[in-house]
């Protein structure tokens, strides 16, 4: 047998041996990531809802109930934070939750949100203050980092998954 023909042969071996091994890690990572994608999915969209809430409640309070706009964002953020949980432990999350809310995980879920409040705001002035950064940007910026910090924290403290079977 000539000595490119052995070559090919060897080639085409250990080619499909490589394409068994790349295919085998794609599906697995397309699982994995199929799945935190969804569940990151639902997550936002959950959030985008909890502006909404946000925005009705400081509408309403400001403007019908007369409370000073600060003090009504203060109820409007509890309020959406609340909304919030609710649905992502219904909707997001039930596979964990299996429908019950638990004062607990909504204290946990709460201490998320008032860490992820800092951190924006400290990521907004920092960005601003001595990156340069013009204020919307650096809001943008700060809202990407601290809903990633939101998604991981909330999937792995406030609905870990129970290691009982």
């Amino acid at each position: 047998m000539p000595i490119a023909r052995m070559s090919y042969i060897k080639n085409s071996k250990t080619s499909a041996r490589a394409a068994q091994i790349k295919r085998a890690v794609r599906e697995w990572f397309w699982g994995l990531k199929e799945n935190y994608f969804r569940l990151f999915l639902r997550f936002g969209l959950v959030g985008l809802s909890g502006v909404f809430v946000n925005m009705g409640f400081l509408w309403f309070l400001t403007e019908i109930v007369g409370l000073y706009y600060l003090a009504s964002s203060i109820v409007a953020v509890e309020a959406s934070i609340i909304s919030n949980f609710i649905l992502n432990n219904a909707w997001t999350f039930r596979d964990r939750s299996r429908g019950i809310i638990r004062l607990s995980a909504l204290f946990r879920y709460n201490l998320v949100c008032v860490g992820a409040i800092a951190g924006s705001t400290t990521i907004l002035y920092l960005l601003t203050t001595y990156a340069g950064f013009y204020y919307l940007l650096a809001n943008l910026l700060a809202i990407t980092v601290t809903s990633l910090w939101n998604f991981v924290m909330n999937m792995s403290w406030t609905w870990k998954l129970s290691c009982k079977g």
